[in-house]
């Protein structure tokens, strides 16, 4: 419990605000502008997954604080973290990949 809640800090930090909340089939995300950079903390309903595309330049880390490798992960209910420079790649992407029409 402890080790997760670091990873949250060292990857959240203190963010600047809440630029997003996607919320569509059982899949959740909160896109957050933390500095120079946007995190989005992403999760499914328990027994629901969900592939993810990871476009560059978007980094993902599990909850606590590995990066995958690969550009697509399998998002299930334990929650990852997403890192962009961008928070429209960030959104785009989870939009995109939830089902969300622009």
């Amino acid at each position: 419990m402890f080790a997760g809640a670091a990873v949250l800090t060292r990857i959240l930090g203190v963010p600047t605000e809440c630029l997003k909340t996607i919320k569509a089939g059982g899949v959740r995300a909160y896109v957050f502008r933390t500095g120079d950079r946007s995190i989005a903390i992403a999760w499914t309903a328990p027994g629901k997954s969900l592939n993810l595309s990871l476009t560059h330049p978007i980094l993902a880390f599990d909850i606590m604080g590995n990066q995958f490798t690969g550009r697509s992960l399998s998002l299930t209910s334990s929650p990852v973290y997403l890192q962009s420079p961008s928070a429209e790649t960030l959104i785009n992407s989870l939009e995109r990949d939830f089902g969300i029409p622009p």
